[in-house]
């Protein structure tokens, strides 16, 4: 039985991450693939790049397959983007996964069925597959401010508000719904850091964007209490994730039938643990600050010395 869900696979030159991936859309056998690749930066990953791309070779099932190959080098910022329009200029909704994030079978579903059932609840931007809570609460799902996009879905009509240079920042950033959603000062000022960085372009990403647009739509994304997929692409060389943080590190949950809550609103204590423990940095402070830096740099120093120098870079940019 094939799976009727649209799926956006986006790649680069990471073989082996990328195959791990590929399997699990295999076992799933989607209709439609969309395979997004990324063109090689120089010479030297011209063979990586192509190694990765001939994985759709490897599709041994009916499928319609769509390659969105690039003939030249993009940012991030730019490449996943592009990919996601081009994906929704064909399609009403969909399920996008990036190289380096590994879903359970239990994921696609949980997005097909979501997908389903919040498809006019305007209220929901997106689902999201990945989890940081230690501990599931009575709700098998949550709604929640934070996008998080460690496999996701989303239909076109949300996707439409993506504003990439959230041309709006300056009057949102005052306004009470960013406010609201940030009561806490920790909060506050670390997301209008973040946000005037993405504004003045001095950042190599593109979810921030994805989620201040969500925010100023006044919108929420779906969350399940048990994550349903995995970032694999934790390595010294990534290009955003080098912690090894326990609890982002966790194995998949399989999980089939889940509780839906009647009422939408936004789990604002889950929303606050995702701050301390995801966006951790934003929170510690004084004391504290030095006490978590200390034990992570006698834990990991050369992870350490490669997140300061990359934090610094970040901060003087």
């Amino acid at each position: 039985m094939s799976f009727n869900t649209p799926v956006l696979f986006l790649t680069y030159k990471r073989y082996k991450k990328a195959i791990r991936v590929f399997n699990t859309i295999k076992k799933i056998k989607p209709n439609k693939l969309y395979f997004a690749s990324n063109a090689p930066k120089d010479e030297s990953e011209i063979k990586a790049v192509q190694k990765v791309r001939d994985i759709c070779k490897k599709i041994n099932w009916k499928c319609k397959l769509t390659t969105i190959f690039y003939s030249k080098h993009m940012l991030v910022k730019d490449s996943i983007p592009a990919s996601i329009n081009f994906f929704f200029k064909k399609e009403k909704q969909g399920i996008i996964l990036e190289d380096d994030v590994l879903p359970s079978q239990s994921f696609y579903f949980f997005c097909q069925k979501m997908l389903k059932i919040f498809k006019n609840k305007k209220k929901i931007s997106c689902i999201s597959g990945s989890s940081f809570l230690k501990k599931r609460g009575k709700s098998n799902i949550y709604f929640s401010k934070y996008t998080h996009i460690w496999g996701w879905a989303t239909w076109r009509s949300r996707w439409k508000n993506y504003d990439p240079y959230i041309k709006f920042w300056p009057k949102f950033k005052k306004s009470k719904i960013f406010k609201n959603l940030n009561s806490n000062v920790y909060e506050y000022n670390y997301w209008k850091n973040i946000y005037d960085k993405t504004y003045l372009k001095k950042l190599n990403t593109w979810d921030y964007a994805w989620q201040a647009c969500s925010w100023y739509k006044n919108q929420l994304s779906i969350v399940p209490s048990i994550s349903l997929a995995q970032n694999i692409g934790y390595e010294l060389n990534a290009e955003h994730t080098i912690s090894r943080y326990k609890f982002v590190k966790k194995k998949t949950q399989k999980k089939t039938d889940f509780y839906i809550p009647k009422k939408i609103s936004r789990n604002i204590k889950n929303d606050w643990f995702d701050f301390k423990y995801h966006y951790r940095s934003g929170y510690l402070t004084g004391p504290e600050r030095t006490v978590y830096y200390m034990k992570f740099f006698f834990k990991d120093p050369v992870l350490f010395l490669i997140q300061l120098k990359k934090k610094l870079r970040y901060f003087f940019n």
